[in-house]
């Protein structure tokens, strides 16, 4: 998925502001600009898919990609629901976030490594952008929104036993605006919070394995 800039004029991409214009199922104090930390850097891999849905899961399946992450701006964009294999080479996982794009009516994802001060830029209705890595929500850009008219959402990626933030998903319209395919997120974050567990945030600096990273284990 490439987008194409855009001359700066009335009809520019817009930051939303990050407690405004959007709405948050659940603010978890994630509505702060994200300021840089001192370098924590990992290297290790892991095999993972990526669910029709937009969901990444750890599988033992043999890996038909290999995506070699080294720095800021390194991009691949694979199918759904084929192994491949997530390598990071010495990066720094203190100020950079792995995000995997996709939409509705694509059968791809694209998974960037981004720094987490970028801002993130959504073009279409029913877009989706995982964040994963990460505690604070950086920046956002919806494109031409006074014609789409869409409500941006934010939801926090919990992990299953409810313990912790993984990071968040950001949708371009809202399940009632008919971007529905993520809306197992918005399901299980229901269920941790009606079970009154207290999410947490991880120190990003105990963190030695994408294992811990992606998935808190």
């Amino acid at each position: 998925m490439s987008f194409h800039k855009r001359s700066l004029s009335m009809n520019a991409p817009r930051v939303v502001g990050l407690c405004a214009a959007i709405l948050l199922i659940l603010v978890a104090s994630g509505c702060i600009t994200p300021s840089y930390q001192l370098p924590h850097m990992i290297a290790d891999s892991i095999t993972v898919n990526i669910s029709g849905d937009n969901v990444l899961l750890q599988t033992t399946s043999g890996p038909k990609h290999r995506l070699n992450f080294q720095k800021p701006g390194d991009s691949f964009t694979i199918p759904r629901n084929e192994p491949f294999e997530i390598v990071y080479e010495n990066v720094d996982i203190a100020n950079t976030m792995l995000v995997i794009t996709g939409s509705e009516d694509q059968n791809t994802v694209t998974l960037t490594l981004q720094d987490k001060f970028k801002p993130v830029r959504l073009t279409q209705k029913c877009q989706y952008v995982d964040l994963l890595g990460i505690d604070k929500i950086p920046p956002i850009e919806a494109v031409d929104n006074h014609n789409f008219k869409q409500q941006v959402i934010i939801t926090p990626i919990v992990s299953q036993d409810c313990a912790a933030i993984m990071g968040y998903e950001i949708r371009y319209g809202s399940i009632q605006q008919g971007c529905t395919a993520t809306a197992g997120r918005v399901e299980l974050l229901s269920r941790c919070r009606g079970d009154r567990t207290k999410l947490t945030r991880r120190n990003v600096y105990n963190i030695d394995r994408l294992v811990k990273l992606l998935f808190n284990l």
